[in-house]
């Protein structure tokens, strides 16, 4: 039961938006974090890359940050110190280029003409998130770093008889929806996703995810072809 005693805004409803592979072009940022890392802290990628595939085929998400601070405290520095120094050039670089997924911004744009509240909740670490957040442009946005893969279980938490009380992080606001949309390409994400949630797995181009993995899906997932299929769904009645 909800504490109604407290100034509570009700909506209808509110975005929950995914950022790696959906906003923001991840694979992008990483190569120029790459560069940028080879070129000042003499970190070759290939070691970096394999680490990387390994664990991004067991499920994860990459921690550029911990790994390239553990390579740095392995040589005797300060791994946060010079870490910070490096990024700071990273976003620099980062933030004269287009970092957004296709369609992202076009998304963007019609949930402001939309007048609709919306937020990201991006998985991963909080440091390397939060770096690739503001690369990419998108700090404005309200968003939350989650440690929990399977985000369906995060949104499900919020979840009460009246709707869904959204994290006041994301709305700014004690704010109950009376419903959310949310936007992953991952279906992962979408494992136990509640009733009043429509999920949309938009699969990005050129990913491919086991059909097992597909067949888990809940009923009130769609799967679209990226964010134009994302879009076409959302808006085109």
């Amino acid at each position: 039961m909800l504490d109604h005693n407290t100034a509570l805004k009700t909506i209808d409803v509110f975005y929950v938006l995914d950022m790696d592979r959906c906003l923001v072009n991840t694979e992008k940022l990483q190569a120029l974090l790459q560069r940028v890392i080879k070129r000042e802290l003499g970190i070759q990628s290939d070691e970096m890359n394999l680490a990387r595939r390994e664990y991004e085929r067991a499920g994860g998400s990459f921690d550029t940050a911990g790994y390239v601070m553990g390579v740095l405290d392995g040589r005797g520095m300060d791994g946060p110190s010079v870490w910070h120094d490096v990024t700071r050039i990273f976003v620099q670089e980062a933030q004269a280029q287009d970092m957004l997924e296709p369609y992202a911004a076009e998304l963007l744009r019609r949930l402001r003409m939309e007048e609709v509240q919306y937020g990201i909740v991006t998985y991963g670490s909080d440091t390397w998130q939060l770096t690739k957040l503001e690369a990419a442009g998108l700090t404005a946005i309200p968003h939350l770093v989650t440690h929990d893969v399977a985000k369906a279980r995060l949104i499900a938490s919020w979840q009460h008889a009246e709707g869904f009380l959204v994290p006041t992080i994301l709305a700014g606001e004690r704010l109950l929806a009376r419903r959310l949309v949310f936007i992953d390409d991952k279906p992962i994400s979408f494992i136990g996703l509640p009733p009043g949630v429509q999920g949309i797995c938009a699969v990005s181009p050129g990913a491919s995810w086991p059909d097992e993995l597909m067949a888990q899906l809940p009923s009130n997932v769609s799967v679209t072809y990226g964010l134009h299929g994302a879009i076409e769904l959302l808006f085109s009645h």
